[in-house]
């Protein structure tokens, strides 16, 4: 009985001290790091404690074309150098052959695959296919996993174009492809074509890689991108299966992606916004949250009714000239509330309830850059040229104030909340 006592009072003294190294190690953990750049250096700046710290010097050969292009996850990243793009059609590719990354040790050069996509046709009619002109093409995105272990990107290729009553077919090759960060383990996560209309009224498709799942990393969401000879925008909401190597449509509805929530069963999104020729306003920029598992959807901001600036592109309202639209749409941890950075005629980020659409705070000449905690916003002032934030803050929500960091002048990169 007494070696079982003691055996017991051993056990559980273990335990708690387990437990409480376990808790003590939680509570050293950052709840959020920024990743920003200043000149070539990539830096993070992690919540609490507002440790700084350098993560990478990019050399000059390797610099990308722009800072804020860079992707990060878990302190690793990957980029694309130079300055070597096309458009296709509208849409932008990179016509150079190199991925770099940075695994928090080493840097890694990998070398692309260099493909043909069509960049001009010769109109041929009568249901005949059209004549393409090629080009060299490497790359439309790239992404990094949650992790920072992997990097996946895709190609669109252009193929073929028949003039038929659908004021001409466009065929699309798209290839996904999955690495390590040293380029190995190379393989093919997707190969597909798909089609579209009304080439020769100068409407062309593409998949765009959005973004790549923390709760079930072998998902990618993607969905398409388009451009039309007035506008462009992106429509419908895939999940790409890893595994299967299958795409699946997720929401037909969903447009423009303005952020998840942190469970990933909620997306925010807008319509496209279709003013083109000088106009103004010609759409009503609205945010809708869909939750995937039901389908339903409901209106959190609706910009014609709270800003009284209706236009219809023919006798608009008071304030017609006017626009508000939405840049992003961040959802805080606990996901019952987001926040809308909206720009236009005024810069200011409002704070809403998820379950109503309930305005409950609102910051003048502020952009929202991401939740440090279900309490506390980071919060970007002065955008300048070059897409840099000259003054960061973090907002106190419970108390409404706010408190400005050591930060000056530096471009977003991303952020991440634990």
């Amino acid at each position: 009985m007494k070696k079982n006592l003691t055996l017991l009072i051993f056990l559980l003294i273990i335990f708690y001290a387990f437990d409480g190294s376990a808790e003590e190690e939680k509570a050293k953990r950052p709840s959020a790091c920024l990743y920003y750049a200043s000149q070539n250096k990539v830096s993070e700046f992690c919540f609490p404690d507002k440790k700084q710290s350098l993560i990478y010097a990019i050399p000059k050969h390797a610099l990308p074309k722009e800072m804020s292009s860079i992707k990060i996850r878990s302190g690793k990243m990957v980029w694309m150098p130079g300055e070597k793009t096309l458009t296709v059609f509208g849409i932008l590719a990179y016509g150079e052959g190199d991925l770099y990354t940075w695994d928090g040790t080493n840097t890694h050069r990998i070398k692309l695959e260099k493909y043909q996509t069509a960049t001009n046709s010769d109109w041929q009619g009568d249901n005949r296919e059209a004549n393409l002109f090629f080009s060299d093409i490497y790359i439309n995105d790239f992404l990094i996993s949650p992790d920072g272990e992997q990097i996946a990107w895709n190609i669109n290729r252009l193929t073929k174009v028949i003039d038929d009553a659908n004021h001409g077919t466009s065929f699309i090759a798209h290839d996904v492809k999955v690495a390590s960060l040293t380029g190995q383990s190379k393989k093919n996560a997707l190969k597909e074509q798909f089609t579209a209309g009304s080439f020769f009224a100068d409407h062309f498709e593409n998949r765009e890689l959005l973004y790549w799942s923390r709760g079930n990393p072998d998902r990618i969401f993607l969905n398409t991108h388009f451009a039309d000879q007035l506008y462009s925008g992106s429509k419908r909401l895939y999940g790409l299966d890893l595994k299967n190597k299958r795409v699946m449509l997720m929401n037909k509805k969903i447009e423009e992606v303005l952020g998840f929530s942190s469970d990933e069963q909620m997306v925010a999104w807008t319509p496209t916004d279709g003013t083109c020729c000088g106009g103004s306003n010609y759409t009503n920029n609205i945010v809708t949250i869909t939750a995937f598992s039901s389908g339903k959807s409901k209106i959190i901001y609706d910009e014609w009714k709270e800003f009284n600036n209706t236009n219809n592109g023919k006798k608009g309202g008071k304030k017609s000239g006017e626009e508000y639209y939405p840049v992003n749409a961040i959802f805080s941890p606990n996901n019952d509330l987001i926040v809308i950075s909206i720009s236009g005629n005024k810069t200011l980020a409002s704070i809403r309830k998820v379950d109503t659409g309930e305005e409950i705070l609102k910051i003048n000449k502020a952009d929202a850059i991401g939740w440090i905690d279900n309490d506390h916003l980071l919060i970007g002032k002065k955008f300048n040229p070059g897409n840099k934030y000259g003054e960061l803050f973090v907002y106190d929500l419970k108390s409404a104030k706010e408190e400005i960091l050591s930060l000056k002048d530096v471009i977003i990169i991303g952020m991440e909340t634990y």
